[in-house]
């Protein structure tokens, strides 16, 4: 079962980073860039596909298919995916030529194709949070309760999961809004509602100023409240972001390993496997937004904006990648050793 759940995170998680590629993929397309592989996963490719053909264990160098128009590859490791929008190929004298139309295009469309990535993930985001808030959220919610406090005046009266309160003190029960405030205000209740024996009426004593039930939410509210709980995450997301990395709290840092562990170890519960995906998707989007390297969306979108106030097309940053692949490199061996530790500890 272990293995199992091991197994289902690494293709969530590799799923999600597919899908922030994803969105680059289609941006690109939307601006007329044709790229030039599409790709699941990372490493040796195990299947090729281009124009209705299916390459099997293409090797690097004799590809059977046209390097110059775009290839779908299913490659070996399962961890993500990748866009690929320019290709070094040799030309009729040997030399390489780089091929593609990425570095031509306006500034402005490489900023909407970098910036498509990391809102692919938050829409990601938003959708699997709604999702979790979805058994609270009813077409028809007024008075539906959800949920019942134990010991609580509800509770006391007998009114039960799926009833529906009718009336406060004669007072109709239309929105939550409507009724809460009114309820904490009032010294003595008379509670009307319906269940599946009809309606019922019981008055009791409002001393703790509050009735112990939850409401079901209307589809906007429930929107409403996923939109609030979404902006919280990216503001503490946001602030813990800069917190590890200005005060270099590096027992932080969360690695692809880490990662994958916190997902398989959510996976038995529904509830805390969805919340997991809600953060990492965030996780993804606003740190490729936040981190200032060259390789990362945050990085590419800096250097175009330079590119606009400079007027120029594109800037040759072959030196810089060079140096914030170095990086990239430097942080995921840390963070390697760091998840590694703490699985290990789990364990001891």
């Amino acid at each position: 079962m272990v293995i199992l759940h091991i197994l289902i995170a690494i293709f969530a998680f590799g799923f999600l980073i597919f899908f922030h590629e994803l969105f680059h993929y289609l941006a690109a397309r939307a601006v007329g860039v044709k790229p030039k592989e599409f790709a699941i996963g990372f490493g040796r490719s195990l299947i090729a596909y281009q124009r209705k053909k299916f390459y099997f264990l293409p090797k690097k160098g004799e590809e059977k298919y046209n390097l110059d128009e775009i290839s779908y590859h299913i490659k070996l490791l399962p961890l993500g995916g990748y866009v690929l929008f320019e290709r070094p190929v040799k030309n009729e004298k040997g030399e390489l030529e780089v091929k593609g139309d990425y570095q031509k295009i306006h500034p402005l469309k490489r900023i909407f194709i970098a910036v498509a990535g990391p809102i692919g993930n938050f829409l990601l985001a938003f959708v699997l949070m709604f999702t979790l808030f979805s058994p609270y959220i009813s077409l028809n919610p007024a008075g539906k309760v959800i949920y019942v406090k134990e010991h609580s005046i509800a509770d006391k009266a007998g009114i039960e999961v799926k009833d529906r309160i009718t009336s406060f003190n004669d007072k109709p029960v239309k929105s939550i809004s409507n009724i809460s405030k009114y309820v904490t205000s009032q010294d003595k209740l008379c509670i009307q509602w319906k269940n599946q024996d009809g309606s019922q009426k019981k008055c009791v004593e409002n001393n703790g100023k509050k009735i112990g039930v939850t409401f079901s939410m209307s589809l906007w509210q429930g929107i409403a409240f996923t939109a609030d709980g979404f902006e919280n995450l990216i503001k503490q997301y946001t602030t813990a972001f800069f917190k590890v990395f200005l005060h270099l709290d590096i027992m932080n840092f969360n690695g692809p390993i880490g990662t994958v562990d916190a997902i398989q170890q959510s996976v038995p519960v529904w509830e805390n496997f969805l919340g997991i995906l809600v953060l990492i998707n965030i996780a993804l989007g606003a740190a490729n937004l936040l981190l200032p390297l060259s390789v990362t969306d945050g990085g590419k979108i800096i250097i175009d904006i330079i590119c606009l106030l400079r007027r120029k097309r594109s800037i040759n940053t072959t030196y810089l990648d060079i140096v914030s692949f170095g990086l990239m490199a430097c942080l995921f061996i840390l963070t390697f050793f760091l998840d590694m530790h703490r699985i290990i500890e789990r364990f001891l």
